[in-house]
């Protein structure tokens, strides 16, 4: 069974069919937690720093394993990963096509709660510390664990009541993040 999170928008289980929890009006945020899919720590990182992809999920898990992910020792249980998490927001949006950012963070990115300008946003932490999230109305902080998948609705979808997230502040730390995004594709600028 699910678990709504008392007077908050937010939903969590450990089956990933909570994820599609975000298509009712009420949840907008709904959090699949799971262990990491793979063992990783930043020292596996290399050289890598980002891969950005657009595309329908099979053209992105091509193009994933075509990339410079190749080079980690996690690259094949990593791209299964993306690859799922791409056709799984996909489906559940109900678009063709979506937008894959994978990147190490390094800094205080994205370090001032905020909510994005898309409908929805897929969110995960392979390596590092989660996303902080937090429902504007109740004001406390919570974190998603490594490995937890968030699905937050964004501004275009829930204008008035947004989840608000952020990086976890880790400049000059020496920590490092390996972050996932996916986002619906947004149409070409012209």
């Amino acid at each position: 069974m699910a678990t709504v999170l008392s007077a908050s928008h937010a939903v969590e289980h450990d089956d990933p069919v909570v994820l599609r929890s975000i298509l009712q009006e009420a949840i907008n945020i709904a959090i699949w937690n799971r262990p990491p899919p793979f063992r990783a720590t930043q020292h596996n990182l290399g050289g890598f720093t980002e891969v950005r992809l657009r595309g329908d999920p099979t053209t992105i898990d091509a193009a994933l394993a075509a990339s410079d992910l190749t080079d980690l020792p996690f690259a094949e249980a990593l791209r299964l990963d993306i690859a799922f998490l791409a056709a799984r927001f996909a489906d559940i949006m109900a678009t063709d096509e979506v937008e894959v950012r994978l990147e190490r963070v390094t800094t205080n990115a994205c370090w001032k709660f905020h909510a994005d300008y898309t409908t929805a946003r897929l969110i995960t932490t392979y390596i590092g510390q989660g996303t902080e999230w937090c429902d504007a109305a109740a004001a406390k902080t919570r974190r998603l664990a490594t490995g937890a998948v968030g699905l937050f609705k964004g501004r275009d979808w829930a204008p008035d009541n947004p989840i608000v997230h952020r990086s976890p502040p880790i400049a000059g730390t020496g920590k490092e993040r390996l972050l996932l995004v996916i986002d619906p594709a947004r149409p070409p600028l012209d």
